[in-house]
């Protein structure tokens, strides 16, 4: 049986394929698709990248000798390349969207190495520098070749950090070439990790999301879809206070004027009128009061 399903496989596998070919030859621009692999975890000349981060958005791209921390994010477009030296990422960084992290090599051999704690901007670019522990780089900033960013400092969206500049700890420094503006302040200083717990927390939910199959994907629409398309009218709970206006015991939860199936609270045997048993008269009274209702007597001929 087994040697017949193989052979069964390879013929349709054949005539499958020999059938694509024919399409081919018959499209006026025949063209071959072909699925792109993904670019989260690229092995360059024989160096495969070391992540231990939370999240690595799918269309980021980890390239080569590179080692990234637990707790460290890589989002959306953002591209870490180490192809021509090492890039060492340290631990709770968040790596913003459309971000460069680059290296030097030969004459200027200049490796990246980025500390813990450190938040760099949309679009920035770290290349061949070093940034210390507790940094943030504002988006679009670019840091060059040999550049040091001393521990708690801040380099101010959009400016560019020459080759070989030290911007020492606890500066601003902003502007093309950049420099020195001012000392942080301590809440300054404070606010770069309440980013980062931020950003840390985001990016747990968008790794659970992206990792959810196509079936958890449509259960999901398709309940969202209901939730929105419901009729508040007839899908409300019972609140608490009307339910205690009726009677003490309930059917599944939920009380409501009336007797229903063959309970406790409905004997079965009995006649019953508009929903209400003739033996039951005193609950039945209640609850025509509770709705206000009176009713009227049959005239006696």
């Amino acid at each position: 049986m087994a040697a017949v399903q193989r052979a069964l496989t390879s013929l349709f596998r054949s005539v499958g394929q020999g059938l694509d070919k024919a399409g081919r030859c018959l499209e006026s621009n025949p063209h071959i698709e072909r699925l792109q692999p993904a670019t989260q975890r690229v092995a360059f000349r024989g160096k495969l990248p070391e992540l231990k981060c939370s999240f690595v958005a799918s269309s980021a791209t980890v390239i080569g000798d590179v080692k990234i921390g637990e707790h460290s994010s890589v989002w959306y477009q953002a591209v870490v390349r180490g192809d021509v030296n090492p890039i060492v990422i340290g631990d709770n960084v968040s790596i913003s969207d459309r971000a460069m992290i680059h290296c030097s090599g030969g004459k200027l051999d200049a490796p990246t190495k980025i500390g813990n704690r450190v938040h760099i901007g949309v679009g920035a670019t770290v290349h061949g520098a070093t940034v210390e522990d507790e940094c943030k780089i504002g988006d679009m900033a670019t840091i060059l070749d040999h550049a040091v960013i001393r521990k708690h400092s801040i380099v101010a969206a959009g400016a560019v950090v020459s080759p070989k500049t030290v911007v020492p700890s606890g500066q601003l420094w902003a502007g093309i070439p950049a420099k020195y503006q001012r000392d942080l302040t301590l809440d300054e200083i404070a606010q770069i990790g309440y980013t980062l717990s931020d950003s840390a927390d985001l990016a747990y939910v968008h790794a659970e999301e992206q990792v959810k199959t196509w079936e958890q994907v449509v259960e999901e629409a398709d309940d969202l879809e209901e939730n929105n398309n419901r009729n508040s009218h007839y899908c409300q709970v019972t609140p608490e206070k009307v339910k205690k206006q009726f009677l003490s015991e309930t059917i599944e939860g939920y009380t409501i004027p009336g007797r229903l199936f063959n309970s406790k609270i409905a004997p079965s045997g009995e006649e019953h009128r508009g929903g209400f048993y003739e033996s039951d008269e005193a609950d039945r009274a209640e609850v025509f009061e509770n709705f206000g209702i009176t009713e009227k007597k049959k005239e006696s001929k």
